[in-house]
């Protein structure tokens, strides 16, 4: 039985694409959350404590519908600390408890930021 050239392009082509898909789409989701997180945390003196809110629950929604290909795609231990942390930043800023929601951001801003780093397609990750 012997394998045959564009059966091994066929396959090669189908794994980079897959390859490329989970780099970018993880790379997009990641991204949105921390420009999310950052322009609530920039809101968080100039706006009203219910309207941050209503940004944080969006936020949250989100990462909601994003889970389910992210779960395929990175690490379950960091997704699920990350959906925590957003969880934090929402009950949070619900309570107005504004030095709380600032450590939550925080968490949040580095967790986002080592998924971006940790999952980005680079000879670093390879090897």
């Amino acid at each position: 039985m012997s394998i045959k050239l564009p059966q091994i392009i066929i396959s090669f082509i189908l794994c980079m694409s897959l390859c490329l898909f989970s780099s970018f789409y993880t790379q997009k989701s990641m991204q949105h959350i921390y420009d999310e997180i950052e322009n609530i945390e920039n809101s968080i003196d100039k706006l009203k404590s219910a309207d941050i809110y209503i940004r944080a629950e969006k936020l949250k929604t989100y990462m909601h519908e994003k889970e389910k290909i992210l779960e395929m795609l990175v690490p379950h231990e960091d997704l699920h600390d990350l959906g925590i942390q957003i969880c934090d930043v929402v009950l949070s800023l619900k309570i107005d408890d504004l030095d709380d929601s600032r450590k939550a951001i925080a968490l949040v801003k580095e967790n986002a930021l080592h998924l971006i780093k940790h999952e980005s397609l680079s000879l670093s990750n390879i090897f």
